[in-house]
């Protein structure tokens, strides 16, 4: 909710990227702090939330041992030339589009109920975008660190399907061709 209340009027100081990500009620544990939700909807709050100066909440070990989230992660600018809410529902999950150069980050954020959305990218300008996708693995609807990185092309024409489990996400960087 707050990417629809705090998030909407300006920046805001959070600090997401935690790594011990869990997608079930039914645990507690009482050591080491834990995030709920997915890694891909994790990492999608670096697009979704409006926080300029961006970091990393976790051990340094953690992101050491799975490198290409850092990776990832540090290709997302802390300033945009231009956002567009895609699609949402209060309290159910949001879509938005942040652009930083020719450079396009779309990401989503879903809230407890599993869905499939369909991505219109009819606004965008070029006719051919290539780059790649942090998504939710197969798997991440009962093990909250299950993500894959793949590459894509995709076009102005296309819509992609993608699937996200509740407490999911996903971040998608594009650039024109």
């Amino acid at each position: 909710m707050l990417a629809f209340t705090r998030g909407m009027i300006g920046p805001m100081d959070f600090t997401p990227g935690g790594m011990r990500n869990r997608n079930d009620h039914l645990s507690v544990f009482f050591t080491l702090p834990q995030v709920y939700g997915t890694r891909a909807g994790e990492m999608s709050l670096y697009v979704i939330y409006d926080e300029p100066l961006k970091m990393l909440c976790d051990a340094p070990s953690a992101y050491e041992a799975e490198p290409d989230i850092p990776s990832f992660i540090s290709q997302i600018p802390t300033t945009w030339d231009d956002t567009k809410v895609l699609d949402g529902v209060f309290g159910e999950f949001i879509i938005k589009a942040r652009k930083t150069g020719n450079t396009w980050f779309i990401a989503g954020l879903n809230g407890e109920q599993s869905r499939t959305i369909q991505l219109d990218l009819s606004w965008l300008q070029n006719d051919a975008y290539v780059g790649e996708i942090l998504r939710d693995g197969a798997n991440a609807h009962r093990i909250g660190i299950d993500y894959v990185i793949e590459q894509i092309n995709i076009s102005k024409n296309s819509s992609p399907e993608i699937t996200i489990p509740a407490g999911g996400g996903f971040i998608m960087r594009i650039e024109g061709k």
